[in-house]
């Protein structure tokens, strides 16, 4: 398979997201994490929680991209319902 190597520029109407938008969207994410009990063993918590993050923050995300992710992991943390 190849891959075209295809640059996306952002719309200037598009607003880039803050670091506190990140941050609340990481903070969403690694408390559903955590709800699951994701982080084991716990000697590797902590450099998980940093490579986590620094996904994020290298990621050039909008607002809207992380409202649409924020939606994703808490419907990510509901129960299962049939």
């Amino acid at each position: 398979i190849k891959f075209k190597k295809t640059k996306f520029s952002k719309s200037k109407k598009i607003k880039s997201a803050s670091k506190k938008d990140i941050q609340s969207m990481v903070n969403l994410c690694i408390k559903n994490l955590e709800d699951r009990s994701f982080f084991k063993p716990a000697e590797k918590k902590a450099i998980m929680l940093e490579n986590l993050r620094s996904i994020f923050y290298k990621m050039d995300l909008s607002k809207k991209e992380t409202r649409i992710l924020s939606s994703v992991f808490a419907n990510l943390a509901k129960k299962k319902v049939d």
